[in-house]
């Protein structure tokens, strides 16, 4: 897991080593996460087709530095949108594979051809982060289709009742 605790502070910065908490990007480098590098207990992925809300809720600290295009994880919400200032992602961090998962802490994620899939232990939310944007999700849900591989599908088909005439 020491490969995940390389990132830079900029998009051309410096690489540097050791540093807390857990930082990856996926392989078209589309989406980049960290964790509790602030001490904050969240994961913060940043991505353009996350899409939040345009403006801070009334609830946020003062100086927050809004930014849409996060997604924001922790043990009590899942949110489209976060104060960047306050959660930092880093740049050129470890490639978490399509077909890979990583676990940190109470965070555990899915790296796929289709889309980034994170989940929190405690509260079992989490976000789905695909070519169709940010969409909310829950440990209950049913995996989307593209991930349970040809033969789940195939039994998926056969147990659908038949119609009859």
């Amino acid at each position: 897991m020491s490969n995940y605790h390389v990132g830079a502070t900029t998009d051309t910065g410096e690489r540097l080593d050791d540093l807390s908490g857990v930082h990856f990007s996926t392989p078209d480098r589309t989406i980049r996460c960290s964790t509790g590098n602030n001490g904050s207990g969240a994961l913060v992925c940043a991505g353009d087709r996350i899409d939040g809300r345009t403006t801070p809720p009334p609830n946020s600290p003062a100086g927050c530095e809004w930014n849409r295009n996060l997604a924001v994880l922790n043990s009590e919400s899942v949110a489209a949108g976060g104060c960047a200032n306050l959660y930092p992602v880093l740049f050129r961090s470890h490639i978490l594979e399509f077909g890979s998962t990583i676990v940190a802490g109470g965070f555990s994620c899915l790296s796929d051809v289709d889309g980034l899939y994170c989940l929190e232990s405690d509260s079992n939310a989490g976000f789905a982060l695909t070519s169709d944007g940010y969409a909310e999700i829950h440990g209950d849900d049913r995996a989307p289709s593209e991930l349970l591989g040809e033969s789940a599908r195939n039994s998926q088909r056969s147990t659908a009742p038949t119609p009859t005439r």
